[in-house]
């Protein structure tokens, strides 16, 4: 009896795990992102002290991000070489 118990406690888990991850998959996007394209985001956050960009859009693998180029890190570089 123990022992199904504890199969059923697993169970229980991995469709819980399984129900989280669809969920996260299918939801909406964050307000943060725009939609600059058919189907197609963009969302702008800082991390460390220094500026991304993130893409997103429908398709399988349709997701990246980019260090900003206006990060203020790279105006710190550019004063660097100019000393």
């Amino acid at each position: 009896m123990n022992h199904t118990k504890s199969i059923f406690t697993k169970t229980t888990c991995r469709v819980m795990v399984a129900l989280v991850i669809a969920l996260l998959a299918t939801s909406c996007l964050s307000p943060e992102y725009k939609e600059v394209g058919e189907n197609f985001f963009v969302r702008e956050f800082a991390y460390n002290g220094h500026k991304y960009i993130e893409f997103k859009d429908n398709t399988l693998y349709g997701q990246g991000f980019v260090h900003d180029p206006d990060c203020p890190c790279h105006e710190a570089d550019v004063n660097e070489k100019n000393m």
